[in-house]
């Protein structure tokens, strides 16, 4: 027996529909079939919840209901009955039964008085479906508790709905959940339940009430769970009590978590898995019941954005955190048996997210005391003593979760080796402790993983170790659509929402770029004083779509400023850029920012605009990009970086740690006076774009007085000894000190010209890699190859030009795997060296630069625009048009139709584009300023002694060469034939190899810079 309900505390007519209606059919005694024990009970159940707690009209219910009574319901009662503004519950309990249809699984629903051996006396679930489509109402709930009743969902020809409900259900949700149409369906079981009875060579289901005793007997397992839910257990909280609504969606969730382990566990070994879709007149709505238990609590909409644009999720922000329901799952359970919890990934797949929103909030709800997040920044330890003094006793009642964000912070931002291994020690300490923490749970960088694997934590790393995984697209879809649908706020049109989704799914590390072009398009709309609560089209095509919506942000507001803050800004923003593995991002302390008086003005200011931009956020003393999005996807950063040179702001910053010492503690030895690194910086200090601070130029200059100073000491106690020799020696041991003076001093000539020669040469190859390094190349189907140059390997007859050097720009991992025959014989993917008076370039698949493999996040062209810069000679041969030439001698697979992109970056440049060939090259290349030649598989007969002369001439005489090939690929199409690349390459020293290399088209080519100069 049941016991009164409490009355609720909101009346009926707080939904505004006419009528409220339910129709209810259960059928136990069947006439031809094995009876049933529950469904008549569950229907009278139902009718007393449905009329007592949640205020239905109730049609009488059809108990043990004949094929006609039901039949009489769907084509009398229910048409007249149902009005426009009413809305319809519509429950059957009983058998079901599947059948194989043209289009999938059929389903039936089985009177009373069915005959098992005429299927003509069932009642098809597709009739059930058109009878309840032609009814009026504007809301429609269908219950079926029958077995096989998830074959229902092939009669709707709807995909199924899933669980797409918003964390919090505003005033304004909950307004249009009533408003639009909702036609939903949820059904006991899924369409292939086994059951154990046999009719009529189709299985027929028994509704179990397995595991269940004394008043829970009397119903099945998913209508105790629904008779629950309706109750007000179903009811979410999302903060102290729910908020008085209950959606079909929070019903259906609710039912399904209790039914389905319950089931697994009756021992039987069958499970039971409720279904939720919709009807084909769905269309935004939810049916909607209130909770008798509490008062209807909806908050107005907060005036805000839904969406993080770069900024991280912390636990507050939960509400808004959608798409990573598995990746909490993961983590929890691992949680339980891990004292060491390590959340690796590549940058931008939400490592920080998912454990601040996601995960912490499942902990603390589970009773964990969750500690403040920490970072390592400078001094590790000094932030980690700092949370560890706010944790209670070892014997205290709730575990402590420590998180610390950003780990790879310990070697990016920490300089102090000892430091950083007392850090190291400290953790593990921590993890094998008392106990006082549990979890320790660090998120870091995957490229950083390798650095802390070998250390004192390296047995409970790998022990611990999760990888956040790529987005699925259904998680895409709810990272999108679940915070429009929380904030009533709608894409027009809707298909705008898959065109998003087109640009991202096959780029990983592109959330955060997802995020931010979200957020724009809300403050497009926001700026726009739309009421209409539409994010629309046109203004994401003026953002610049995903990958452009960043880079348009920060570019427009660089124009904006004038050329002083603009150069204040590439100060600031070099600064703020770790280029040790790929790139990221740095937190950067307001001390570093202080340069001369007029500067520290334009600072303020610049910082001031890039906050306001949303493009970097503040803390207390330190300013730091809003995420690493903006260093990865903003190519003029980019273009600063290549100025400057990777290792010349690796070397920067270890020298900033050297000047703080310096100012600190004022002993001279820390500075560079010794220190080889001192000769790159100091020229680097006369240009009127470096990027010092006051503090670091004053330690180059302190660096540079003290060099000198030490040098003259050095050569006055050689003139004394010098004097004092000559005193007691005379005249013949003057001459003899003079012969042994200038032969020390012609060999030291000799080798400070050897050093200056050596240094030049590494100098050059640092400039020339600068240019290139970082790049994201992409291949989309094809695998790149190698280029082999002298000393690893010389083509035959090769002479390798006039001895200069080569420079190996990029290369293969070791790691990566290398397919082709025989031994491998280079790894080099791009190299460069000068020849004569001009220069060569050449790069192992000529396909880098064709219009198909591009893509929108890639550095294709880059690469190309720079190789060009690079080739590009001074002026323009006498006699010649004042005109910069590029001519490109086309491909078997790269034609001139198949550049166009290329084209327009020349065009851009004033640059001149012409195609040539074998008859007119000769003439093309007397005003041309580089050949671009892409890997010819049919050459002229005499290409080798015609044309390649004519070639090296032009280069030896100043001109540049831009050479793709790939060797591989047209030994395996045109075996035993000489490859008219390596014929090109004979008299500069390189030829294209048979290797080629392991490459995902999803992700860059993997690529290293490369090493010294080849000689």
């Amino acid at each position: 027996m049941t016991t009164p309900d409490p009355a609720p505390r909101d009346p009926p007519d707080t939904l505004p529909f006419r009528q409220h209606h339910a129709f209810l059919i259960g059928i136990d005694h069947y006439q031809h079939l094995s009876p049933l024990r529950t469904a008549v009970a569950d229907a009278r159940r139902l009718e007393e919840v449905l009329k007592t707690q949640q205020h239905f009209r109730v049609h009488p219910p059809l108990l043990d209901a004949t094929r006609a009574d039901i039949l009489a319901l769907l084509q009398t009662t229910l048409p007249r009955e149902v009005g426009h503004d009413d809305r319809v519950l519509f429950y059957f309990a009983g058998h079901g039964i599947p059948a194989d249809g043209e289009d999938g699984p059929e389903g039936y629903l089985v009177p009373v008085d069915a005959d098992g051996a005429d299927l003509s006396t069932f009642i098809p679930m597709a009739d059930l479906q058109r009878a309840l489509n032609q009814l009026p109402c504007r809301h429609l709930l269908l219950i079926l508790d029958c077995c096989f009743s998830g074959a229902f969902r092939w009669s709707t020809l709807h995909r199924a709905i899933g669980t797409l409900m918003p964390k919090k259900i505003y005033k304004e949700r909950f307004d249009r959940f009533i408003q639009d149409p909702a036609w939903q369906v949820i059904t006991s079981a899924a369409y292939d339940q086994k059951a154990m009875d046999v009719l009529n060579g189709q299985a027929t289901g028994e509704r179990g009430t397995a595991g269940l005793s004394g008043d829970a007997a009397a119903h099945s397992p998913f209508a105790l769970a629904l008779f629950d839910g309706l109750a007000g257990m179903a009811d979410a909280r999302t903060d102290r009590e729910g908020d008085g609504v209950i959606t079909a969606t929070e019903l259906y969730a609710y039912v399904r978590d209790r039914v389905e382990p319950q089931t697994l566990a009756s021992g039987q070994g069958r499970r039971q898995t409720p279904g939720f879709f919709p009807l084909q007149r769905h269309d935004k709505g939810e049916f909607i019941f209130l909770d008798p238990n509490n008062r209807l609590n909806l908050s107005p909409i907060p005036r805000r954005s839904p969406y993080m644009g770069l900024a991280s999720f912390n636990e507050d922000d939960r509400l808004l955190f959608y798409g990573r329901d598995r990746v909490i799952q993961d983590l929890r359970a691992r949680c339980e048996g891990s004292r060491l919890l390590v959340v690796s990934g590549a940058s931008g797949t939400g490592k920080s997210s998912v454990v601040k929103a996601g995960l912490l909030p499942v902990l603390r709800a589970a009773g964990f005391e969750i500690l403040p997040v920490i970072r390592p920044g400078v001094h590790p330890m000094k932030v980690l003593d700092e949370v560890l003094n706010t944790v209670g006793a070892a014997d205290a009642p709730t575990k402590a979760v420590l998180v610390i964000d950003q780990f790879e912070e310990l070697i990016t931002r920490c300089t102090d080796e000892r430091e950083r291994l007392l850090f190291l020690s400290t953790l593990r300490q921590l993890i094998d402790g008392d106990g006082r923490i549990h979890p320790l749970i660090l998120t870091v960088r995957a490229d950083f993983e390798p650095q802390f694997t070998t250390s004192v934590l390296k047995a409970h790393w790998l022990a611990g170790r999760c990888t956040v995984p790529p987005f699925s697209l259904e998680e895409l879809r709810e990272v999108i659509e679940l915070p429009m649908i929380q904030e009533v706020l709608i894409f027009d049109p809707p298909q705008l929402v898959d065109d998003m989704l087109a640009e991202v799914v096959q780029s990983p590390g592109a959330m955060p770029l997802l995020s931010y072009a979200l957020n724009e398009l809300y403050e497009a709309y926001r700026s726009s004083g739309r009421v209409d609560r539409a994010l629309r089209r046109d203004d994401y095509q003026r953002l610049g779509g995903v990958m452009g919506a960043l880079r348009t942000k920060a570019d427009a507001l660089l124009a904006d400023m004038d050329p002083a803050q603009q150069d204040t800004m590439r100060k600031i923003m070099l600064r703020m850029v770790s280029v040790e593995g790929d790139l990221a991002s740095k937190r950067v302390a307001m001390e570093d920012l202080v340069f001369s008086a007029d500067e520290n003005t334009r600072v303020q200011q610049v910082v001031e605009r890039l906050i306001d931009a949303r493009l970097i956020v503040r803390g207390e003393n330190y300013i730091e990009p809003a995420h690493d999005a903006l260093v990865r996807a903003w190519k003029t950063l980019h273009e600063w970086i290549h100025a400057v040179g990777k290792d010349r702001l690796i070397l920067g910053a270890k020298m900033n740690a050297a000047a703080l010492e310096f100012r600190k503690t004022g002993d001279t030895d820390y500075l560079w006076n010794s220190n080889p690194d001192l000769v790159l910086l100091a020229p680097a200090l006369k240009q009127p774009t470096h990027w010092f601070n006051a503090m670091e130029a004053a330690f180059i200059r302190s660096s540079v007085d003290r060099k000198k100073a030490r040098a003259r000491v050095g050569w006055s106690v050689a003139g004394v000894v010098g004097v004092s020799l000559l005193g007691l020696t005379g005249w013949a041991w003057v001459e003899k000190g003079h012969a042994e003076t200038e032969a020390v001093r012609a060999e030291t000539e000799a080798g400070r010209a050897r050093a200056k020669t050596e240094e030049a040469e590494a100098e050059k190859a640092r400039s020339v890699r600068s240019l290139f390094s970082s790049m994201k190349l992409y291949l989309r189907e094809a695998k790149p190859g190698s280029v082999c140059v002298p000393p690893g390997c010389r083509p035959d007859d090769a002479t390798a030009g006039d001895g200069a050097p080569w420079m190996s720009i990029s290369r293969i991992p070791a790691v990566v795997p290398r397919y082709g025959d025989g031994a491998e014989v280079s790894r080099d993917f791009v190299v460069a060296r000068e020849y004569g008076r001009g220069h060569v370039l050449a790069y192992a698949h000529d396909g880098v630069l064709n219009d198909a493999e591009l893509k929108p996040e890639s550095d294709n062209l880059r690469f190309g625009e720079n190789a060009l810069r690079w080739l590009v000679p001074a002026g323009v041969p006498s006699g010649c048009p004042d005109k910069t030439t590029i001519l490109f001698w086309p491909g078997t697979y790269l034609p001139a139709t198949s550049v166009r992109a290329m084209r327009g970056v020349i065009q851009r440049h004033g640059w001149s584009f012409v195609e040539t060939g074998s008859d007119v090259l000769g003439a093309d290349l007397r005003c041309a300023a580089v050949l671009w030649y892409a890997s010819d598989w049919e050459p002229p007969p005499d290409f080798a002694v015609r044309h390649v002369p004519l070639i090296a001439q032009f280069v030896r005489e100043g001109g540049g060469l831009l050479v793709g090939g790939l060797g591989w690929s047209q030994a395996q199409y045109q075996p035993g034939q000489r490859y008219a690349a390596n014929d090109l390459g004979v008299p500069f020293g390189f030829q294209f190899t048979l290797d080629y290399f392991e490459s995902d088209g999803r992700k860059p080519i993997p690529l290293d810079p490369g090493g010294s100069p080849k000689r």
